[in-house]
């Protein structure tokens, strides 16, 4: 007997079963613990794997216009465009620089500086071509114990 014939015959008793239903739905929907973000455990597999017969390489790749690395806090942005300090004979000199790869904390230039030269490591906002500076010595002893940094 299907719920059709079944509502058909005892149309009271269907009466009765289904307010009995959404009484208990309702009142059980209102005794339920709502939460929003409930505590789940979901079983965790860690699998680690180590494997000691690879080794780093470091690649030395010749190229065809050698750069020269700069550190990025030598580097100075202005309407002049993109250029570092660089002591000659006791004065800042402002060079320009052509960027070939910025590093992030070092910066190749193309051209602009040379080989050995000094550059001035946090230059002033109002540092001026020419201005007098003196180097300082670095927390080695040597003025050249931070280095000029070499041609790659």
């Amino acid at each position: 007997m299907g719920i059709v014939r079944f509502a058909l015959r005892f149309p009271y008793t269907f009466y009765v079963v289904a307010a009995l239903i959404l009484f208990l739905g309702s009142v059980a929907s209102y005794v339920m613990r709502t939460d929003i973000f409930p505590e789940i455990r979901i079983p965790v597999v860690t699998v680690i794997w180590s494997y000691t017969g690879l080794s780093t390489v470091e690649l030395h790749i010749p190229r065809k216009v050698p750069s020269l690395a700069i550190p990025a806090a030598a580097i100075i942005f202005n309407a002049n465009g993109v250029q570092v300090a660089v002591v000659e004979n006791g004065a800042a000199r402002l060079r320009k620089i052509t960027v070939a790869r910025d590093l992030g904390t070092e910066i190749d230039a193309l051209d602009g500086v040379k080989p050995g030269d000094q550059v001035i490591l946090n230059p002033s906002v109002d540092l001026v071509d020419g201005a007098k500076v003196q180097v300082a010595a670095s927390p080695s002893g040597s003025a050249a114990a931070a280095g000029p940094y070499g041609t790659k």
